[in-house]
């Protein structure tokens, strides 16, 4: 048995949902996004009835922190891939030489050929855990990456650097 639920969306999420109509489906991501979402609050209030000893507590966190770091990875190399399957060759060879692990925000965002990409990767929603404001600076906000943007930077890199290695001896 299927049971239905309505879902309120804005607008402005309701037209991209209907430009990616054939290749996202709206019902399945509901409910992977609701699969997760309930097995957080049960795995959470499991935890809270458990009588854990604090070498358990820290494993666990652990295993947690693991996780957590590793998603920022791999939504770096999703970023970059994407990026990669789009970028001109001139662009993929610049980036091969010039972006590296490590890099600053500063000098990703005054990249004089990424910076575009990168500022607006940074000022998106999706990116408010890989950077910080370190001040202002002449009117300007002047950016850092966090230990979650280096992640996604090496994840970014590393997939820039597969995809060239994978095409690069066939051109």
């Amino acid at each position: 048995m299927v049971k239905k639920y309505t879902v309120s969306v804005s607008d402005e999420l309701g037209e991209k949902i209907d430009r990616w109509k054939g290749e996202i489906s709206p019902s399945a991501t509901f409910q992977a996004a609701m699969e997760k979402a309930i097995e957080e609050k049960e795995s959470f209030n499991s935890r809270l009835k458990e009588v854990e000893t604090m070498d358990q507590i820290i494993e666990r966190l652990r295993a947690e922190k693991m996780a957590y770091e590793v998603s920022f990875h791999s939504k770096g190399k999703e970023a970059g891939l994407e990026w990669a399957k789009a970028a001109n060759y001139q662009n993929l060879r610049y980036a091969m030489e010039k972006i590296k692990p490590g890099a600053n925000a500063p000098q990703l965002y005054n990249d004089k050929v990424l910076g575009a990409y990168f500022k607006n990767y940074f000022e998106s929603e999706a990116a408010t855990m890989l950077f910080a404001t370190s001040g202002y600076g002449h009117g300007e906000i002047m950016y850092m990456l966090t230990k979650d943007g280096n992640q996604w930077l090496d994840g970014w890199c590393n997939a820039v650097k597969a995809f060239w290695k994978e095409v690069s001896d066939k051109l």
